[in-house]
């Protein structure tokens, strides 16, 4: 193929340069890449390296060049060109990261809860969280972070979570409002009490030879609880083997016995199934409905099946044990010390006020978050409201476990509401990062992977938004009144409407580039560069593409740090005939060999580096090739600036790197003309010296 030069730099014109990955060197500034001393290097701390470069308006790009680099040999690298929304992050009004364990609020930020929380910290263990702050719930067995936790009011009917009251001995005392652990035939022992990773717990024995199937362990009496048919109860309690084992044992359940107000009894409707009880202390949980409809009280309890005739020796760990009316389980509740009760936990509340975003003109939001409501209801991940904070003038993101779908709610007593809002199918308990967003393009609601949902009328809103809920909605009150139970672990605002491509991106992948509209993306190349290469990396595209963005990436494994010399994207100039043969290609040695002119002895100086050069004619340039591109190149640069010099389009990426030249295209005193060698046609001759 025939030859080519890059010399209209459109880098050292753009409009700014920026480093999206590695962290610049002060007195190696990003700048650096645009001086024409390609030595005076720009450094990036890291094993890899992203410039972005911005030219302020859309681009013909056909080749870009890194030159004079540190690269090692296991360097890689990758070029994109495109617009905004493919190379630049869309910058939110505010991005709320709770996954990180905490926050810096915004202006207007509110949390409220009018009583203790509870909830697990980064080493596993259950903490208390005083009024009017902020939950950062972990997995207690992983210790993974889940984000803010953000949840309905409950109530703890067990009155003695804490196990108070209780002794060690055979069979010892019971906790108040409790029983030990009991079986016909068997021995019950109270080991003892105490707390671990902050959840109180017993520790009850049970051996000998069984008389009966199972043994129970009664967490309240028979008439501690009121209930009634129809209701959706939660058991939850902490259970570990902590001495001799399970043999013999054919499961370990939760349940609840129901009874009449005479306290007769109904029958068991609340049974889990086995539970996976083994050495970690862990929650395990049940919930279902109230059969009886005579059923007036609830008695919840632990017990052991085995067979009549078993022999059986275990001791086991029971730690916090909570009957809550919901449908789902929520964290755990707990009376203060010494003094048993049935105790509610307040709701969460979480709000930013005083903002003035108009919705119709346009607006997005991402909610990173797991939710659940027992398949009952419906949780408000995000709203927003006018001054008047109406249910009736709001807008909602929820998920609804009746319909197990995420979708979106505007209502406008003005206009009338959104007669079309998009919904799409999703999951309960299961992490969902949902993106909508408001504007002249209508509305789209789009979730994890799935394909977005648009619908098109410009959407009205009845009022300026003030009110923003963060976990919650507002049903006439306070904004942000969480329902249900969930663990928010981002939430992201931006005070525009994002393309489809920019929501789907984000909702997929958590960043806003949309790949999709990149017009250019050579995906991760081996940078095959060298100290023979003068660590330079050549990139070639067969034609043009168009961005006003183009962002190069580079990662070396074994290095800490990235050095870069210049920096070069540009048009082509394509010659239209290959060079002529006769084509020099070598090194200019500047090594000097001085010899002692007595002794004849000689004394080698070695150059710091000897550079590359090329001498070529280039046969049978056109007529319009001579008026244009050239002439304007040579008047472009003269004998003070560079270009880059492509022997062969056709080459391989290391070929590339080692004989593409950057240097001057003319020496200071040459005549740089081409000479009319036929009525359409004429050659130039070139002596090119890489400039290091």
């Amino acid at each position: 193929m025939a030859g080519a030069f890059l010399w209209d730099d459109k880098v050292v014109k753009a409009a700014s340069l920026t480093a999206v990955v590695g962290t610049p060197v002060a007195s190696m500034p990003l700048s650096n890449l645009l001086d024409p001393q390609p030595r005076l290097r720009a450094r990036l701390l890291g094993s890899a390296a992203g410039v972005l470069v911005d030219f302020g308006a859309d681009t013909a790009i056909e080749a870009a060049a890194l030159i004079s680099t540190t690269l090692p040999s296991d360097a890689t690298v990758r070029w994109r060109i495109g617009p905004a929304e493919a190379l630049v992050e869309a910058t939110p009004l505010f991005d709320l990261r709770f996954d990180t364990g905490s926050i810096t609020p915004p202006p207007g930020y509110t949390f409220r809860r009018a009583s203790t929380g509870w909830c697990f910290d980064a080493t596993g263990a259950l903490v208390a969280v005083a009024i009017d702050t902020p939950r950062y719930d972990h997995d207690p067995i992983t210790l993974a972070s889940l984000g803010l936790l953000m949840e309905e009011a409950r109530t703890n009917s067990i009155r003695n979570p804490r196990f108070e009251g209780a002794a060690a001995g055979t069979p010892g005392t019971a906790p108040t409002y409790m029983s030990g652990l009991n079986g016909s035939g068997l021995t019950g022992s109270i080991v003892g009490t105490g707390t671990t990773a902050g959840v109180p717990y017993i520790d009850v024995r049970l051996q000998g030879t069984a008389s009966s199937i199972g043994a129970t362990m009664n967490f309240e009496t028979s008439s501690g609880i009121a209930a009634a048919q129809g209701q959706a109860w939660s058991l939850s309690a902490f259970v570990a083997v902590v001495g001799g084992s399970l043999a013999n044992i054919s499961s370990t359940i939760l349940a609840t016995n129901e009874y009449t107000g005479a306290l007769a009894y109904v029958g068991s409707s609340i049974v889990s199934g086995a539970l996976g009880v083994d050495s970690l202390l862990r929650r395990f949980m049940v919930t279902g409905t109230v059969a009886g409809a005579t059923v007036a009280s609830i008695m919840p309890y632990l017990k052991l099946n085995f067979a009549s005739g078993a022999t059986i020796d275990v001791t086991l760990r029971v730690g916090l044990p909570q009957m809550e009316l919901g449908a789902f389980a929520t964290s755990p509740i707990m009376p203060s010390v010494g003094a048993p009760a049935a105790t509610t936990r307040a709701v969460d509340q979480q709000w930013i006020a005083g903002m003035a975003i108009d919705g119709a003109a346009g607006m997005s939001v991402l909610v990173d978050f797991t939710g659940s409501t027992g398949g009952v209801g419906v949780i408000v991940p995000w709203s927003f409201t006018p001054a008047t904070t109406a249910f009736s003038d709001s807008v909602y993101l929820t998920q609804s476990g009746v319909f197990a779908n995420i979708g979106v709610t505007l209502l406008d007593s003005i206009h009338g509401n959104y007669s079309a809002p998009p919904s799409l199918s999703a999951t309960e308990g299961v992490a969902n990062r949902a993106v909508a967003t408001f504007g002249p393009s209508g509305i789209t609601l789009t979730c994890n992977a799935a394909t977005p949902v648009t619908r098109s009328p410009v959407p009205t809103f009845a009022g300026i938004l003030t009110a923003m809920g963060l976990g919650g909605g507002s049903w006439g009150g306070a904004p942000g009144t969480a329902s249900g139970r969930s663990t928010i672990r981002r939430i992201a605002f931006y005070a525009r409407q994002l393309t489809t491509g920019q929501a789907k991106a984000l909702a997929s992948t958590g960043s806003s580039l949309d790949a999709t509209v990149l017009t250019h993306d050579s995906g991760i190349l081996a940078a095959a560069t060298s100290d023979a290469a003068n660590g330079n990396i050549v990139l070639l595209r067969s034609s043009a593409a168009t961005g006003r963005y183009i962002q190069i990436d580079v990662a070396a494994p074994s290095a800490s740090i990235i050095d870069l010399g210049r920096l070069v994207a540009g048009p082509l100039w394509r010659v239209s005939r290959a060079m002529a043969y006769g084509v020099t290609e070598g090194r200019l040695m500047l090594d000097r060999r001085d010899r002692n002119p007595l002794t004849g002895a000689e004394f080698p100086v070695p150059a710091l580096a000897n550079p590359r050069i090329a001498r070529f004619s280039l046969p049978l340039l056109t007529n319009t090739e001579i008026r244009a591109q050239h002439r304007t190149m040579v008047a472009s640069l003269g004998a003070g600036g560079d270009a880059l010099w492509i022997p062969d389009t056709g080459l391989t990426l290391s070929e590339l790197n080692l004989r593409c030249l950057w240097g001057a295209i003319a020496a200071s005193g040459d005549e740089a003309a081409a000479v009319r060698d036929h009525p359409a046609t004429s050659s130039r001759s070139f002596r090119i010296v890489e400039r290091l």
